[in-house]
């Protein structure tokens, strides 16, 4: 997460302290989020023994900065991020001929936002290189999409494919094999019996 930020799973409880290590007036301490005063639209309780900001039950529209004041000056912000870890990738891959670059896709129903990434790895059982791809996240359809290049013209070949999707609340992967004649997943073998090479996407 960005530096300074709190993650916060949806639907738990989150307490926002204010201030660190100095004596305040606690009638003066106010609260504002994205530069406007808390108020009833934001389910929140003042916790006046502590000036702490009490968050039961938090959404992702929750999510942004979160500021106290004494008066006029800032004593503590806070970054939120309320978000949900994101779904195991179930994946299928296919091609329309052999020339063609291989598809994978997979449809998910929880949100997604920009910063969550999806990464494909692609490697033939006999071994070889092992092809990385970012997939693309399309809102209409809820899908992410991943175009494999490089592979075309494979045949009679067993690949091995996983794919992991990463955000600030964690991560989700998934494991494939796949025949290149047919493309359509194959259940005698699992990849895990010859892993890929562990690559964790980066942000």
């Amino acid at each position: 997460p960005p530096a300074g930020a709190l993650v916060a799973l949806p639907g738990t409880n989150v307490t926002l302290p204010c201030p660190e290590g100095e004596p305040v007036n606690q009638t003066l301490v106010r609260w504002k989020f994205e530069k406007e005063p808390v108020s009833s639209a934001i389910p929140a309780v003042w916790d006046t023994s502590q000036a702490a900001l009490f968050l039961p039950f938090v959404h992702p529209n929750q999510s942004g900065s979160y500021s106290c004041f004494e008066g006029s000056r800032v004593l503590r912000s806070h970054r939120l991020i309320v978000e949900e870890p994101p779904q195991i990738p179930d994946f299928t891959c296919f091609r329309r001929s052999l020339a063609k670059d291989i598809l994978c896709e997979w449809r998910t129903f929880s949100p997604v936002l920009p910063r969550t990434k999806a990464t494909l790895w692609m490697q033939r059982f006999t071994g070889g290189n092992v092809t990385e791809q970012l997939c693309r996240y399309y809102s209409r359809s809820r899908k992410f999409f991943c175009r494999v290049r490089g592979l075309n013209n494979e045949e009679h070949e067993l690949l091995l494919v996983s794919v992991c999707v990463a955000n600030l609340a964690g991560t989700a992967r998934s494991h494939k094999s796949f025949h290149t004649d047919v493309l359509r997943e194959c259940a005698c073998l699992h990849p895990t019996q010859v892993p890929l090479e562990d690559k964790s996407p980066t942000g």
